[in-house]
C-alpha cells in the first residue's frame, strides 16, 4: 500500500488562526486546504476530499452548523468534524453540530494536533511531505 499525507480541511474566517493551523498541520505532515467560511469549504469539497475538516463555529456567510447540514447531506461525506469555537457552551455546541471533536478557543496546539490525529487514526501512515515556500 502507498502510504498518503491526510488531507485537512481548515475553514475558519480568522486569518491568522487559519494559518496557523494550517503551518502547523503542513509541518506535522498533513495535506492542508483552508477556506474562509462554509460556503468556501462547501466550494472546495470536490478538489479536497478531506479525511477531517477542523472548522470554527461562528463565521459570516454559512456558519458551522449550516455547513455540517449541508456536508453531511452530501453522499459519501464521512469525514470527521473537529469543532472550533470561542463561546463558553463548547460542548453545548458540539452537540448541536454533532461535531465528532471540539475544542474551545484558545486552544493548545499540541491539543489539536492530538484530536486531528484521534480522528485520522483508521488512514494509511502520514507520507513525509516537503513544504514548499
Amino acid at each position: 500500500m502507498v502510504a498518503y499525507a491526510r488531507r485537512v480541511l481548515v475553514v475558519d474566517d480568522d486569518r491568522h488562526i487559519r494559518e496557523m493551523i494550517a503551518e502547523m498541520l503542513e509541518y506535522e505532515g498533513y495535506a492542508v486546504a483552508t477556506a474562509a467560511d462554509g460556503l468556501e469549504a462547501l466550494d472546495r469539497l470536490a478538489q479536497v476530499h478531506p479525511d477531517v475538516i477542523v472548522l470554527d463555529y461562528a463565521m459570516p456567510r454559512c456558519d458551522a452548523p449550516a455547513f455540517v447540514a449541508a456536508y453531511r447531506a452530501r453522499p459519501g461525506a464521512a469525514a470527521p468534524i473537529v469543532l472550533l469555537t470561542a463561546a463558553h457552551d463548547v460542548e453545548a455546541r458540539c452537540r448541536r453540530v454533532r461535531a465528532d471533536g471540539c475544542l474551545g478557543k484558545p486552544f493548545d496546539l499540541d491539543v489539536l494536533l492530538a484530536v486531528v490525529a484521534g480522528q485520522t487514526h483508521t488512514h494509511e501512515p502520514i507520507s513525509p511531505r516537503t513544504r514548499s515556500a
